[in-house]
């Protein structure tokens, strides 16, 4: 999956943004909030992933999320496991949303920076009406209020937190190797 890497590794993406997190590790400041850039590098065994992105078929989605409505339809990270496991839905990743006002493409890039963005521990961020949406605003559910959007930015979100949890401390690390299958 190279459009993965290349979306984590776009100069709009994770990898060189940097986010504002409220934990202390080396990064780089501006205005009181240290900023961390992250790393991600494609790995095979015998490297361990810190996470494992499968394209997951719905019915699969189903059996594994199907018991919780407010996943139906949607891509899930467990960050509970480890490695981390992002679940992209197949279905999502043919054919966009039909909520979703935008490209397949920005679809695609959307939703990689948006479930690398759990695995970093990042939670949803609410709507901002009529401007770009958060990239961790849930757009796969729809953005009739806002702009459909796959990058992290000033106005749509580059200063999110984290909650400060011992699974937060060991995700910042500043390389994330990751499978995707």
């Amino acid at each position: 999956m190279t459009f993965v890497k290349t979306t984590l590794d776009d100069e709009r993406g994770l990898a060189h943004k940097g986010l504002g997190l409220s934990m202390r590790h080396k990064g780089f400041a501006h205005k009181g909030v240290v900023y961390h850039t992250y790393q991600f590098k494609r790995c095979r065994k015998p490297h361990t992933p810190d996470v494992i992105i499968a394209l997951t078929k719905r019915e699969t989605m189903d059996k594994l999320f199907g018991d919780t409505f407010t996943l139906k339809g949607l891509s899930v990270t467990d960050r509970g496991l480890d490695p981390m496991r992002i679940y992209i839905d197949d279905v999502n990743w043919h054919t966009r949303p039909q909520d979703f006002r935008g490209s397949l493409k920005s679809y695609r890039q959307y939703l990689i920076q948006h479930e690398m963005g759990h695995c970093l521990g990042l939670d949803h961020d609410p709507i901002i009406h009529g401007q770009r949406c958060p990239v961790m605003y849930q757009q796969t559910r729809g953005t009739q209020n806002c702009i459909a959007n796959p990058w992290f930015t000033k106005e749509s979100g580059l200063r999110q937190k984290t909650k400060k949890t011992k699974r937060a401390k060991r995700t910042l690390k500043r390389t994330k190797r990751f499978i995707s299958q």
